[in-house]
């Protein structure tokens, strides 16, 4: 490799690292964690951490495995490190986010060129999609999941080619699929899907253009690359069934995986097109550029396919294969979901970002056309960038700020009719919250069990809403507390207690 070759190769490395360390990491700790996941996730990595048990996950205390392990280990250590915080929840996922950033330039370059990749990776680093809600930047696992799919497409197409070491780069591909479906389950298997449909795909056109597959593996290398998603992926799969046996089988793949195909989970509903207005909303552009940009290929490649022998051979194929393969797995995918969430269409966007930008790599009105969109774009993300206004506090945050220190450590606190989810429960940003950084042992209450609480001298300290203040007034065990206004809610400490 020359200097410049280098030069070209390090640059756009450097840049993109800056500016995603940047747009990861910028007061990444400044915003509230959210309900509902981000408060899941992170209490239930707490708790690992404080019982000291990294294999079973618990939620409040009652079992939990609705999701995989690994993302909870990463969670754990961070919490072990940096402490118990929005920081060290969100951690790990924004280093995924700088490393999907990373990976994307590396497909982009490999699949159509250096600039191609660099424009790539840069819009998508600082698009409005990439950025939202339960994406990056936040203590979701959505990001990790997306980091080992591009970590597994790219190691596929390092494997292509005359390359002496495609049976590695090959099993490479194996193992990040088995940790794309140890952090994300079923969706992890687009990891595996899509090298099989792009083999499948391959294996077609090299029958009707009676060329060469572009590459060739040997046996043990696709056993190899079996056997490491099946065991890495599995290998949680395995314990928690052998561990909760039916139960596991009830909530994990029936309640979280075929409910969702065939059904509605948790209010998530929306039409077919639910996902194309979503990219259309945030991303107009992109989506677009990639709609024409597939037209264009599709025109191109079905004149290919059926007059191999007229027309001159059509370069980066197998880029078109490997991206039209990406995008109708995923397409198909979300259109039959019944369940519609917006950050599953997190791992079809890189795929479009890459077929709009490829215009780049066109000479003529496709160059043109797309190096203006790319210039305007991003400047269009550069000043609307979201994680400039990290939003409000809430209630639940100030509760706890007020309350460590002030409270002995492990001190019950009563949650009154605030924040309450199903069979009693707190919310789980709120639990979060006043269990883990205000110190307390939060217990939920409402109003058939009011009375009981209130006699019980333990109980010294209570958190409540403002206009359920009112039930305390009735009693006169109600002249022994005194009130602090602390956002939305309000601090009550039984003075009488000792």
């Amino acid at each position: 490799m020359s200097l410049f070759d280098r030069v070209r190769f390090t640059l756009p490395l450097v840049l993109l690292l800056l500016v995603s360390v940047f747009v990861m990491f910028y007061r990444l700790g400044d915003a509230p964690l959210q309900d509902w996941d981000e408060g899941i996730y992170a209490t239930i990595a707490a708790e690992m951490v404080e019982r000291g048990d990294y294999l079973r996950m618990t939620l409040m205390g009652a079992p939990w495995f609705e999701k995989p392990l690994v993302p909870f280990w990463l969670n754990a250590f961070s919490f072990r490190v940096f402490g118990v915080t929005e920081f060290a929840a969100r951690f790990f996922p924004a280093l995924a986010g700088i490393g999907a950033v990373l990976l994307l330039y590396g497909i982009g370059r490999r699949l159509f060129s250096w600039y191609a990749g660099l424009w790539t990776a840069l819009l998508f680093s600082l698009s409005p999609l990439f950025l939202d809600y339960h994406m990056a930047r936040s203590a979701d696992h959505d990001v990790l999941f997306l980091f080992w799919l591009l970590a597994a497409l790219y190691a596929l197409i390092r494997s292509w080619g005359k390359n002496g070491h495609a049976d590695w780069w090959f099993m490479a591909s194996g193992v990040a699929a088995g940790l794309a479906i140890a952090t994300r389950g079923t969706l992890g298997f687009f990891a595996v899907l899509i090298p099989l449909g792009a083999h499948a795909a391959f294996f077609i056109k090299s029958r009707i253009r009676h060329q060469p597959m572009p590459y060739n593996y040997h046996w043990w290398a696709w056993v190899a690359w079996a056997f490491a998603w099946l065991v890495i992926g599995g290998a949680w799969h395995v314990f928690a069934y052998l561990a909760y046996g039916e139960q596991f089988v009830q909530v994990y793949l029936k309640e979280q995986f075929f409910s969702r195909i065939s059904g509605i989970v948790q209010g998530h509903a929306g039409p077919w097109w639910f996902y194309a207005q979503y990219l259309w909303n945030t991303t107009p552009f992109i989506t677009v550029a990639a709609g024409l940009m597939s037209l264009f290929w599709i025109w191109r490649y079905s004149f290919a396919f059926l007059l191999p022998k007229k027309l001159t051979k059509l370069h980066f194929t197998p880029a078109v294969i490997l991206l039209g393969v990406w995008v109708l797995l995923f397409g198909i995918a979300l259109t039959v979901m019944q369940t519609k969430v917006t950050w599953y269409a997190l791992g079809l966007a890189p795929a479009l970002y890459l077929i709009a930008v490829s215009a780049l790599h066109y000479k003529g009105a496709p160059r043109a056309l797309a190096t203006i969109g790319v210039a305007a774009l991003l400047v269009f993300y550069g000043v609307r960038l979201p994680h400039w206004h990290p939003g409000a506090s809430i209630a639940a945050r100030d509760a706890a700020a007020v309350l460590n220190g002030t409270v002995e450590k492990d001190a019950p606190l009563i949650v009154y009719r605030t924040a309450q989810w199903n069979f009693g429960r707190i919310l789980p940003a709120t639990y979060w919250y006043l269990r883990y950084r205000g110190h307390t042992m939060p217990t939920s209450i409402d109003r058939d069990n009011f009375e009981h609480y209130l006699t019980r001298p333990e109980y010294q300290w209570w958190v409540m809403e403002k206009d359920a203040v009112a039930d305390l007034e009735a009693y006169p065990e109600f002249s022994a507390f005194t009130r602090r206004d602390v956002g939305d809610w309000v601090l009550l400490t039984n003075e009488s207690q000792p």
